[in-house]
């Protein structure tokens, strides 16, 4: 505080009137927009105008409110939206299946450690699997990569790839 020269000096403004307020949710946007970078985006498949139906993928069921509100900002009126807790059990039949029924599939990565690059791992494996089965059944396969995008180039087969930097604080 003495280096910043705020030691001793109290706030003038009333945090309640700024957290919340139209300007802090403008800035919130701002920031959260240049945390995200488009790696891929084949046949412009970005952003979803032709999505129907589509199933969110994701690893962590702590994740599912900062998705479910990402999406309700997204999403337009016609859009439906499932979501899919995968993990170690999740079987390559299944996310075929799962595929079958919607249009476009996100799929969250979160690659928190090196073991979790290895293609056996299910962090890798599932996501890995679900852009193979979006491709071979001609729907759109995203890759949305959180924590540490070093994993997108596992994902050959993904129409669009986007990377989220910055997701502590997300649950």
């Amino acid at each position: 505080k003495k280096k910043r020269n705020i030691l001793g000096k109290k706030n003038s403004k009333d945090p309640t009137k700024i957290v919340g307020s139209a300007a802090h949710h403008q800035l919130e946007a701002e920031i959260a927009n240049s945390a995200v970078t488009v790696i891929k985006n084949k046949k412009d498949v970005l952003p979803l105008t032709h999505c129907k139906k589509m199933l969110v993928a994701l690893p962590y069921k702590n994740e599912k409110p900062a998705v479910e509100l990402a999406i309700r900002r997204l999403k337009h009126a016609d859009l439906q939206v499932d979501y899919m807790l995968y993990g170690e059990d999740t079987s390559e039949k299944e996310i075929r299946k799962k595929v079958g029924y919607y249009d476009s599939v996100l799929c969250i990565s979160e690659i928190i450690n090196t073991k979790h690059l290895k293609s056996s791992h299910y962090m890798t494996r599932v996501p890995t699997q679900m852009m193979q089965a979006t491709a071979s059944q001609k729907k759109t396969g995203i890759i949305m990569s959180i924590a540490n995008p070093n994993d997108v180039a596992h994902y050959n087969d993904a129409d669009a790839i986007i990377a989220v930097y910055g997701n502590t604080g997300m649950d």
